[in-house]
């Protein structure tokens, strides 16, 4: 019994565990004339991460070209100047074919720019704010506009929720005064991921033979 024990333990320690926690690879693309320094991308980049850690894993690239390891899926990020047609407001915005998003998140650094310029927090006008503020607005917009865009991607869902990361718009105040909640769908879509984790974790046991029998995983063979 003890060496049958070791056996199944050594076959239980043999299967792959599947990872509960998704890994991204956001690819980041600036194109020519976006006002926006590398030292503010790079902190945008690390609030991306910390939104979406409770769930996932964003592993942002700049240009590397590179899958790294443990990879689940790859999006392009595009950060532009130009404006989403038909919505000048759009900070941020990630297209559909069919009822599948596409793997191209785009960012109008100009429609960051034009909240920061005309937006206020807490009733007063951002830009009165020293500039310090400013930046930190652009560093927390341009991450919160981007991880509702992946949101999108990853619950393959054009739907919005009354609040917390995937509400539909957000204003000043909503930027600045901390991490946003995720959301009853995203929390849905951990929790599937868990559940289909444990399963693939699951190591399938050999059945333990009755006394003086064969075991039932291995065949008869007659002479």
């Amino acid at each position: 019994m003890v060496a049958a024990i070791g056996l199944l333990l050594a076959v239980a320690a043999s299967v792959p565990v599947a990872p509960s926690r998704p890994r991204i690879q956001l690819d980041v693309v600036v194109e020519a004339g976006v006002d926006l320094a590398r030292d503010d991308l790079r902190a945008a980049a690390s609030l991306i991460a910390d939104i979406w850690r409770p769930v996932l894993d964003v592993d942002v690239s700049f240009g590397s070209g590179t899958v790294q390891p443990g990879i689940a899926e790859r999006l392009w990020l595009t950060i532009t100047n130009r404006g989403l047609e038909g919505d000048d407001t759009g900070l941020a915005w990630v297209g559909f074919r069919g009822d599948e998003p596409l793997t191209t998140v785009t960012l109008s650094m100009q429609a960051v720019q034009r909240l920061a310029r005309d937006g206020r927090w807490h009733g007063r006008a951002l830009a009165s704010y020293p500039p310090h503020m400013t930046r930190l607005f652009l560093q927390r917009a341009v991450a919160r506009a981007v991880a509702h865009e992946i949101g999108h991607y990853v619950l393959r869902s054009r739907q919005h929720e009354r609040a917390g990361l995937m509400r539909a718009a957000f204003s000043v105040d909503d930027i600045m005064d901390g991490v946003p909640a995720l959301g009853t769908a995203i929390r849905d879509y951990a929790r599937r991921n868990e559940q289909r984790a444990s399963v693939a974790s699951a190591p399938a046991l050999a059945v333990e033979p009755a006394a003086g029998g064969k075991k039932q995983s291995e065949p008869s063979v007659e002479n």
